[in-house]
């Protein structure tokens, strides 16, 4: 019988860290994407230049480009990582469509 009692624990402690791994994931990714597009909000020439950079790459100064550059890099990455967390099965496939939808458009 305490055999059976410490495996339902263990199952119920697995369970529970694996909410708490779900949730910290999404928090995670929330706070990051805050934070990309609170760079954008409080920066006019940037969120311009992004603006730009994403409807025509060849009309960005070559001055420019570098700086672009990097934010779009961050914003792959960040969208990479949300995909990866979705492939491990730390982010739920509901939240992972959300994120899906704004890649895509």
């Amino acid at each position: 019988m305490g055999v059976i009692a410490s495996l339902v624990f263990i199952g119920i402690q697995v369970r529970q860290n694996t909410r708490a791994v779900r949730a910290a994931t999404f928090d995670s990714l929330v706070t990051s994407n805050g934070a990309w597009i609170g760079a954008l909000v409080q920066d006019r020439v940037l969120a311009a230049g992004f603006e730009a950079a994403v409807e025509d790459w060849a009309a960005v100064p070559d001055a420019e480009r570098p700086r672009m550059n990097f934010l779009l890099t961050q914003l792959f990455r960040h969208w990479e990582n949300a995909h990866f967390q979705y492939r491990e099965g730390t982010l739920a496939a509901e939240l992972w469509s959300t994120w899906e939808t704004i890649i895509a458009s």
